[in-house]
């Protein structure tokens, strides 16, 4: 009985890995997805839509933080994001399948 609780446990540990790693992959591909885009202005939307004062300091610095991002950078993080969620699917999978 205690063998098939550990089990049940490792396939919720494995399905929380595996969810983390699709969240992520999701997340690469929405940085991908801006690639192309005036990401200062999706900065100030996203400002905007989460009703701060824009002329502030820290959104002030979110928002040049996004002017400064560059296509190599969004890139970077997607590619990032991806071995990040290879990696958990990896883990995902050993857990499932109880491997060492």
């Amino acid at each position: 009985m205690r063998f098939l609780r550990l089990s049940n446990a490792l396939r919720t540990v494995a399905l929380v890995e595996a969810i983390k790693g699709v969240l992520v992959l999701v997340v690469g591909f929405g940085v991908l997805s801006i690639a192309h885009g005036d990401v200062e202005r999706l900065g100030e939307r996203l400002i905007a839509h989460l009703h701060l004062n824009p002329a502030k300091h820290y959104p002030q610095i979110f928002i040049e933080a996004m002017d400064h991002l560059t296509e190599a950078h969004l890139w970077t993080l997607a590619i990032a994001a991806l071995a990040y969620s290879l990696v958990r699917f990896i883990e995902a999978y050993g857990l499932w399948t109880e491997k060492r």
